[in-house]
């Protein structure tokens, strides 16, 4: 009996090692649960172990000669490489950190990184490059600077400050988020701030000075807060909306509209192919072209892990497309979400890029299996397909906004569906208004009437139902949890089900 599992398990390894497409998905599959295993499991190991045990199955691997053997060494292989960039991503505990000075005050130097992000009473900004008395110090650190006082991206800073390690405030783990930007403590009052100048120029300075650019242009072509709510949907972002405004996204499940996320960046490539395949640039110029935009989008969207994995698909696709050939779906995710950890490993534990790849893999398992469920839907203006892919998404996603956060929105479902098919035309409209105000301010802003027409239509929505008293719940931790195990139990049924249901 064992022989015979042992045959039929060979075989299987067998069938799939002789189809490419199979095989990469396993291979895939085996990094990314290896990356998530050492986060949860193993967290720092012997990185000399790590390097030696991927070398010999890379050895292995090019030594033996069937398809077989070649496919197992090369999943051990990715096993070993997932474990071995988890372990690398730490701060190094021989050197000098930012954890070795928390809870003193220092004076310290460094240059901003990235994007300020504007707060109500200050300006968030990410320093790298840590000085401490000209000795460098690992880790990077979040500052809040000056609202009113003038920075720029590569400016060189120098302060006197007292770290903190950031805390988890309503659930939300807020040091592993900061940790998987690379972020591990907190300046709160910097003191005795003083620039010493620039570091000069940078392709990623241009890009942030352009996205700034195209966001003051919005603000002169659109009324508030019509111009905010289209800078977060072309752009992302939220910062220029009120409170309540933000805490009426959130009830009603919407905030994702507002953080450019991966269904913005899907939204941007369909549109760009579709107009760019019907100009005189041919199809294989108008790839080229895509793609390149595409990856722009992503920089000028912010760069944050939904739009990078959408970013990621879509050139993807581009490239299949090049070939006349059409990627396998969970191949193009897979492929995005080890690609990404292999840069960046700590993002397994960043919130969005969990929901990201959870929304995605819903719509790609479960939105057959409720299109079957909602055909009572009339199919026109395509709602019965927004229906089901906002039930496959937010059912994914379900267990993890309850296990982060205890809490959900009740009426996600049926505002998505109302109000996520505008959101294409939404985009079009203010992209063209933005083009066309980017020439003149006063034309921009007659061609913006339109957009602000639906973007009102729109927030009238969002602010109607957010303020609904049974529009979300928050649940206790225990509970949460146990629900949160629930579904995901039952979301891996519905998979399996729909598996036998194919074959």
């Amino acid at each position: 009996m064992v022989s015979a599992l042992a045959a039929k398990i060979l075989l299987k390894i067998k069938t799939i090692a002789n189809s490419p497409s199979r095989s990469l998905f396993i291979i895939l599959l085996a990094f990314g649960f290896s990356v998530i295993g050492s986060a949860l499991f193993l967290k720092q190991i012997d990185e000399l172990y790590l390097i030696v045990s991927t070398i010999i199955f890379v050895a292995i691997f090019f030594l033996v000669r069937t398809a077989s053997y070649k496919f197992l060494a090369a999943i051990i292989f990715v096993i070993f490489l997932g474990a071995l960039r988890f372990d690398q991503s730490f701060v190094d505990p021989n050197q000098l950190s930012v954890f070795d000075y928390i809870g003193r005050e220092t004076v310290m130097s460094g240059v901003i990184k990235g994007e300020l992000v504007a707060r109500e009473s200050s300006q968030e900004a990410k320093i790298s490059d840590l000085k401490i008395s000209d000795q460098e110090i690992q880790g990077d650190i979040l500052v809040r600077l000056p609202q009113f006082q003038k920075f720029f991206v590569g400016d060189i800073l120098e302060f006197r400050c007292q770290l903190t390690q950031p805390e988890a405030f309503n659930g939300f783990d807020y040091l592993g988020y900061l940790e998987s930007r690379g972020v591990y403590a907190i300046c709160y009052q910097p003191e005795e701030l003083t620039g010493r100048g620039n570091i000069g120029w940078c392709l990623e300075n241009s890009l942030i000075a352009l996205r700034a650019a195209m966001i003051n242009k919005l603000g002169q072509i659109f009324p508030e807060p019509h111009a905010a709510f289209m800078s977060g949907v072309l752009f992302g972002g939220s910062q220029g909306l009120s409170t309540d405004m933000k805490g009426d996204f959130s009830k009603t499940g919407l905030s994702h509209v507002m953080a450019a996320s991966g269904y913005n960046v899907s939204i941007f490539s369909q549109l760009l192919l579709v107009i760019l395949m019907r100009s005189v640039l041919g199809r294989r110029r108008a790839l080229v072209v895509s793609s390149v935009l595409i990856v722009l989008y992503v920089f000028l969207a912010g760069g944050t892990p939904p739009v990078v994995r959408a970013g990621i698909m879509a050139s993807a696709l581009m490239v299949g497309s090049w070939f006349r050939r059409t990627p396998h779906g969970g191949n193009l995710l897979l492929l995005s979400g080890c690609l990404m950890l292999f840069v960046s490993p700590r993002l397994v534990s960043d919130v969005g890029f969990q929901l990201s790849f959870a929304a995605t893999g819903g719509l790609m398992l479960l939105g057959s299996w409720f299109g079957d469920r909602t055909t009572f839907i009339p199919d026109v203006f395509g709602l019965r397909e927004s229906c089901s892919a906002s039930l496959a998404a937010i059912s994914a996603t379900l267990p993890i906004m309850l296990w982060h956060f205890g809490s959900t929105s009740l009426i996600a479902p049926l505002v998505n569906l109302l109000i996520l098919p505008w959101i294409p035309y939404l985009m079009f409209l203010g992209g063209i208004a933005l083009g066309v105000g980017w020439l003149s301010v006063p034309l921009g802003a007659l061609v913006a009437v339109p957009a602000s027409a639906l973007s009102g239509f729109i927030l009238l929505l969002v602010t109607w139902f957010g303020s609904v008293s049974f529009a979300s719940i928050t649940l206790p931790k225990t509970l949460s949890a146990i629900l949160a195990l629930m579904f995901f139990i039952f979301m891996l049924y519905l998979t399996r089900s729909k598996k036998k249901t194919i074959t």
